[in-house]
């Protein structure tokens, strides 16, 4: 059975009513914008503004780079260049359709991670499959047959991508390491992936702990990859034995 209460994020097309009916049955889920239609609308609103091609390009690239930056300073900093360059009716449309939002479309502002799903394509997908099954005048006996069908060949997509996508990872991996191998066998492919990019880029870690000159009894310990250093913090150390 279908348990809402694991659904942490769902895509939509900024349909207000849309959006509202989400929020009143499920308002614990984040509710983000298709990447897609947040750029057809954008772009489709500036070339009804007496913009040239160059102004409307300009604008669109740094809209998109403000809804995909994950530091908020930088998408601060982009605001105020779009906000430097917009004529005044431009301006008002940004402050009014989208800087009044940006929990729905700016990533910044994510609350719950996507892993990379950006768009309504998933879902879009298999409606057209539906569309493609359903008719009018279809009686209602085949129709649910048809719906199942379909339901059933898109699981069987899904089991099959995964299977391939597992069999790639491992038999197609560059390490040989015993620690990687079970991860692969252990794992699903999304997490082994995870994992043992962390793993490996561990192996590629060193930390080293200097004592403070400054502070007694205190430890800094940096941690670097090739040879740059990333990471610092201090560790007071302690008589336990």
């Amino acid at each position: 059975s279908f348990d809402s209460q694991r659904t942490k994020t769902i895509f939509v097309d900024k349909d207000m009513a849309e959006i509202c009916a989400i929020k009143s049955s499920l308002p614990f889920v984040n509710i983000r914008l298709c990447a897609f239609h947040t750029t057809t609308a954008v772009k489709k609103a500036l070339q009804q503004k007496k913009l040239s091609s160059s102004q409307i390009s300009c604008l669109i690239d740094l809209f998109i780079e403000q809804r995909s930056c994950m530091d908020m300073s930088k998408y601060n900093a982009l605001k105020d260049k779009i906000s430097e360059i917009s004529p005044p009716d431009v301006l008002s449309y940004f402050v009014c359709n989208w800087w009044n939002c940006p929990q729905l479309w700016a990533a910044s502002f994510l609350e719950s991670p996507t892993f990379h799903i950006t768009t309504t394509n998933h879902a879009e997908t298999f409606h057209q499959k539906i569309k493609r099954v359903l008719s009018t005048k279809t009686p209602l006996s085949i129709s649910i047959t048809e719906l199942l069908s379909v339901t059933k060949y898109t699981m069987q997509s899904r089991d099959a991508s995964a299977s391939i996508q597992a069999m790639s990872l491992k038999y197609n991996t560059r390490h040989n390491s015993d620690t990687i191998n079970t991860i692969q066998n252990d794992l699903t492919p999304f997490a082994a992936k995870l994992v043992s990019e962390q793993f490996i880029l561990s192996q590629h870690t060193h930390y080293v702990a200097q004592c403070s000159l400054n502070l007694p009894e205190t430890y800094i310990l940096s941690s670097s990859t090739s040879g740059s250093s990333q990471y610092n913090c201090t560790i007071n150390s302690c008589s336990c034995d």
